[in-house]
C-alpha cells in the first residue's frame, strides 16, 4: 500500500528490490489502472527481453479479466505485445530493452522499466526516455530492479545511489527480502542452503548496502581485512 501511495505521489520512481516479492504483479496493476482509468493513457513497459515483456502484459490481461463488469473498460486489439481501450483512447505496450527501444516514446504519459538492471541497453534506453517525462503533462518514470551482481557500476545501481543522496529527482524505495511477511530469519536461513552467499546477497537481500556492493564471494581480497 505504501508502494501505490508512493507511485500516486512522485513522478520519478525507482525501486531497489529482492527477487520474487511479486513487485512486477504490483507494477502490472499500476499500469492497468492508469490505461483503464485515465483518459488517453499511453503506458509503455520496457523488459528485459520478449518473453518476459510478454508476461508482464499477461499479467495485466489477467488482472484486467477480473475486474466486475461496470469497472472493465472494452478491449480492441488484445494483441502479444498490445492492449488498447478504445472508449478512453488509452493503451498499454510491452516491448523488450533493445537498442532502440526508448524513441519514438514521444507520446508516453507511463514508462515503466522492469528488470532494468539487467537491461543490455539501460543507459541508452534511460537517456532516450528521460527527455520525454522532463517535457511533464503528469508524465510518470517508474524504474525497478534486481540487482545484478555482476554489473557493480551500473546506470540503474548509479541512479539509485543519486536519489539516496538527494542527487537526482527519483524516488527511492528500497524492498527487501523479508517484505513478504511469511519470509521470516528462519526462512531465509533455510533457503541459504540452497544457493551460494553471492546468490542470496543478490537474489534476496537485507540492506541497500548488500543490494548495491560487490558480492564478498566475488572480491579478489578480502574486504574486512583490508
Amino acid at each position: 500500500k505504501q508502494v501505490l501511495r508512493d507511485l500516486l505521489t512522485h513522478p520519478l520512481v525507482i525501486i531497489l528490490k529482492a527477487r520474487q516479492i511479486e513487485a512486477t504483479w504490483l507494477i502490472a496493476g499500476y499500469a492497468l489502472h492508469r490505461a483503464n482509468f485515465y483518459q488517453g493513457a499511453n503506458v509503455i513497459i520496457l523488459s528485459k527481453g520478449e518473453a518476459e515483456a510478454g508476461e508482464v502484459l499477461d499479467y495485466c490481461r489477467f488482472m484486467h479479466s477480473q475486474l466486475p463488469l461496470y469497472l472493465r473498460a472494452e478491449i480492441s486489439r488484445n494483441q502479444e505485445s498490445l492492449l488498447a481501450f478504445p472508449a478512453i483512447n488509452s493503451k498499454i505496450r510491452a516491448l523488450s530493452a533493445t537498442e532502440n527501444a526508448g524513441i519514438g516514446f514521444g507520446g508516453a504519459t507511463l514508462v515503466i522499466l522492469d528488470e532494468n538492471d539487467f537491461h543490455p541497453f539501460a543507459e541508452d534506453n534511460y537517456i532516450e526516455i528521460k527527455p520525454m517525462i522532463d517535457a511533464g503533462g503528469n508524465r510518470q518514470l517508474i524504474i525497478l530492479s534486481a540487482p545484478n551482481r555482476k554489473k557493480l557500476g551500473s546506470n540503474f545501481k548509479k541512479l539509485y545511489n543519486e536519489a539516496k543522496a538527494g542527487e537526482n529527482q527519483f524516488f527511492p524505495i528500497f524492498l527487501p527480502y523479508n517484505v513478504i511477511p511469511e519470509r521470516t530469519e528462519k526462512w531465509y536461513e533455510e533457503t541459504s542452503k540452497d544457493y551460494e552467499p553471492w546468490d542470496m546477497e543478490s537474489r534476496y537481500p537485507k540492506t541497500e548496502d548488500e543490494a548495491l556492493r560487490i558480492s564478498k564471494a566475488l572480491c579478489y581480497f578480502d574486504e574486512t581485512t583490508l
